[in-house]
């Protein structure tokens, strides 16, 4: 399981451009540096995709509450005047 982990941790850095392998002369703060920094960006991704998500979220409740407001006034304005059928 250990290595099924692994291998998938290095299938996701690789599809990110995150390749960890250890360079010649790489010291730990440098591996940690390029773990954080892969972090980072990944963290950012998911912000702008959240952000993204959001603003659609708001774009939609607002098109929705226009389209109620729309069915109120045209309710009260012609709603005695007009028969409804079903369908």
């Amino acid at each position: 399981m250990t290595e099924q982990i692994k291998f998938i941790i290095q299938s996701l850095n690789s599809n990110q451009g995150g390749e960890l392998d250890a360079l010649d002369g790489m010291t730990p703060l440098d591996a940690v540096v390029r773990i954080l920094n892969n972090q980072l960006t990944s963290l950012m991704w998911i912000d702008e995709k959240v952000s993204i998500f959001h603003h659609a979220i708001v774009w939609w409740n607002f098109l929705l509450l226009l389209l109620v407001r729309y069915a109120y006034y045209w309710v009260c304005s012609f709603g005695s005047e007009v028969k409804l059928t079903p369908l």
